[in-house]
């Protein structure tokens, strides 16, 4: 399947309320439309902190197989990425954030 449709989902009214698995189908496709990986990342924290109490322990899991962190340029992962400190409450993230800053910056 295509998905043709850029992030600008994220904007309808009704992105918020997709299931884990539909947004998940969305945002881990290949063929998703989208300028900059930084799309995907802003596309699914609106998604997780609509509900973040409930879906904050499926983030990990989401932000591992649908956005690739590695593609964010180092300065947008600086200054948009790391400063989400809610994502850092949970330990998975924290370790993937961390994983991707130290690859993009070659500190592995």
């Amino acid at each position: 399947m295509i998905v043709c449709v850029r992030v600008e989902i994220s904007m309808t009214k009704h992105f918020v309320y997709l299931p884990a698995e539909r947004l998940y189908r969305i945002l881990s496709d290949d063929n998703l439309n989208v300028k900059s990986e930084l799309e995907v990342f802003c596309a699914l924290l609106q998604w997780l902190d609509f509900d973040r109490e409930d879906r904050l322990c499926m983030a990990p899991k989401l932000l591992q197989c649908c956005v690739r962190l590695q593609f964010i340029p180092p300065e947008q992962l600086i200054t948009k990425v790391e400063p989400v400190d809610w994502l850092f409450q949970n330990p998975d993230c924290e370790f993937l954030v961390n994983e991707a800053i130290r690859s993009v910056f070659g500190l592995d």
